[in-house]
């Protein structure tokens, strides 16, 4: 699973493919350790609901996540400057157990305008305050942990091994 994240999307920059969208999850990581029960309470009012972007890195959307030269390996484009903006995005937990993480983002490559979604969905279980995810067709899962009305996750959208600070809020 190591490999398959380590290579995993380059979701602002490839084209969307359906095995792509699936391993983004795989690359969040929770940023704070599990507290609290080790009992599993599954979908419950408590976590469930919308939780919106307001924050990458402690900046207010929208957030520039990459400026400078990029390879799209997709089609083999070289792009001497290729600027990524997320403009907003956001964590949606249903009642009945199913989630979806998304992402809209500006993107000018070499003065090309280009805007791109990015979603992945699939179920979702709570186990105290941390939400273990289980995407559609991804093997494996990932976590992320609710404080309250936050939810903060660290994610590399564009692939390059350096994970940013999402803050989303209810």
């Amino acid at each position: 699973m190591m490999r398959m994240i380590r290579g995993a999307l380059l979701a602002l920059s490839a084209p969307i493919h359906p095995r792509n969208v699936a391993l983004l999850v795989a690359t969040l990581v929770s940023v704070a350790a599990c507290s609290g029960s080790d009992s599993s309470t599954g979908p419950s009012s408590g976590p469930a609901g919308s939780y919106q972007l307001r924050q990458i890195d402690q900046e207010n959307l929208p957030v520039e996540i990459h400026g400078g030269p990029w390879f799209d390996p997709a089609d083999g484009i070289f792009y001497e400057r290729y600027l990524v903006s997320v403009d907003e995005g956001a964590v949606e937990l249903c009642d009945c157990g199913r989630f979806s993480i998304w992402f809209n983002a500006s993107i000018d490559g070499d003065g090309t305008l280009m805007t791109k979604h990015v979603e992945i969905d699939g179920d979702w279980e709570a186990h105290g305050s941390v939400i273990v995810l289980q995407a559609d067709g991804a093997p494996g899962t990932a976590t992320l942990t609710v404080h309250g009305r936050t939810i903060d996750l660290q994610i590399d959208l564009m692939g390059k091994g350096v994970n940013l600070d999402y803050t989303f809020r209810k």
